[in-house]
């Protein structure tokens, strides 16, 4: 593992340790997430720290911008559960490295891919 990856996924622990455990009794049930709340805020908030909140990428993460054409719900829902192993069998990810989020549910995980596949529809200004 690369010290940026290491880096990555401590960083992605932490975070994962620092979240909201979910609905408290006291408050009832809360509403799911939304993917914006997920790519910024939640289990999944290294999507914001990588990919920036408008998904123009950072130094640790690439510009989503322009991707949609390379990925649907179901693809992108794969590569959120298990990066490593789904860019090992899609060539045109293979090189990228992403750090493995943190455990989300399915619907979280179709939740954030929506929000995500908006940014990567998203258009260089």
């Amino acid at each position: 593992m690369r010290p940026t990856q290491a880096i990555l996924s401590l960083l992605l622990l932490l975070m994962a340790g620092s979240c909201e455990s979910g609905a408290n009794s006291e408050e009832g049930a809360q509403p799911p997430p939304s993917g914006k709340e997920l790519y910024n805020d939640r289990g999944a908030a290294a999507c914001v720290l990588c990919h920036a909140a408008d998904g123009r990428g950072t130094l640790l993460g690439v510009d989503l911008r322009d991707k949609g054409a390379h990925w649907d719900e179901q693809k992108l829902k794969a590569y959120i559960a298990d990066p490593e192993a789904y860019a090992a069998n899609n060539a045109h990810i293979e090189h990228v490295r992403m750090p493995q989020p943190p455990s989300m549910s399915d619907r979280d995980r179709a939740t954030l891919a929506r929000y995500t596949l908006g940014l990567m529809k998203t258009r260089h200004p």
